[in-house]
């Protein structure tokens, strides 16, 4: 028995939950895929794509950052973004955490649009961990890119042991991977897609 299997017993990597979402939920999901495919399918020109996803890119990078603390705003964010705007010199680590989570974001998008991005692997996690905490002072403990070998509280809560990281990421990876969440019904692909992405949420977090 590893030891997170009896300190965080509920790491089960069992997607069953989905089967007992409530019928509103799965109506919603109905409704998520029909705007989805209105959007893809709507002509754009490409000035308007490009902003639209420049502003998909800015808001993403920005909500990401703030949720570590980062206190730049939406509009220094399109200005980092556009080469407008230098932070502070009292802000300029912050300056380079939205550096670094635009980049990746960019990189995964391109990645996407060309059909390069392979798939989800412990590798892949710490290849952007690197890059994400590229430039930036941590604790003397972080190593950005590796797996941590010390303990982490957030709020309350412990996170695994870190003699478990490495074999849980893997694990992760592999579930994410698995034919679990695909399917060749079309309407239950998205549904299970959608849930795919709100599992990795919920464990990498």
């Amino acid at each position: 028995m590893r030891d997170y299997e009896e300190s965080h017993p509920w790491i089960t990597f069992d997607a069953t939950d989905v089967n007992r979402l409530p019928p509103r939920t799965w109506m919603l999901l109905g409704e998520a895929r029909a705007i989805c495919e209105q959007i893809s399918s709507t002509p754009l020109i490409p000035r308007v794509a490009q902003h639209l996803n420049e502003v998909a890119l800015i808001k993403g990078a920005q909500a990401t950052t703030a949720i570590e603390g980062n206190t730049l705003n939406a509009d220094q964010v399109a200005g980092i973004y556009r080469g407008e705007y230098a932070a502070p010199p009292s802000r300029a680590y912050q300056e380079r955490e939205v550096h670094n989570v635009l980049d990746a974001l960019t990189d995964i998008d391109t990645r996407i649009a060309n059909g390069t991005l392979g798939p989800v692997t412990s590798d892949l996690i710490c290849e952007y961990n690197r890059r994400v905490l590229d430039g930036i002072e941590n604790a003397a403990k972080v190593r950005p890119g590796e797996f941590r070998h010390h303990s982490v509280v957030v709020g309350n809560y412990r996170g695994a042991p870190a003699q478990d990281c490495r074999y849980l990421t893997q694990r992760l990876a592999a579930w994410l991977e698995s034919d679990i969440f695909t399917s060749d019904d079309p309407e239950t692909d998205f549904a299970l897609t959608v849930a795919q992405a709100v599992f990795a949420h919920l464990y990498l977090a």
